[in-house]
């Protein structure tokens, strides 16, 4: 069987922003306010705006240090 054949069991590296946010019940907007104080951290290619889907994952545990 060929490699580049196999179906991957990788998930993404990145993800593009927007729906993202949708598949975990935040709205762009406050998406983007959280990137702006800093607890999500995206990357931009050109008008295109990507996430690292464990950025998620982490962001309970960052919204309760920034609360301390």
């Amino acid at each position: 069987m060929n490699p580049t054949s196999a179906p991957s069991a990788q998930r993404p590296a990145f993800v593009a922003f927007v729906p993202a946010c949708k598949a975990h019940d935040m709205s762009k907007t406050t998406g983007y306010a959280l990137v702006k104080r800093g607890l999500l951290n995206v990357i931009r290619i050109g008008r295109r705006t990507y996430i690292d889907p464990d950025e998620f994952r982490s962001l309970p545990d960052r919204l309760a240090k920034e609360a301390e």
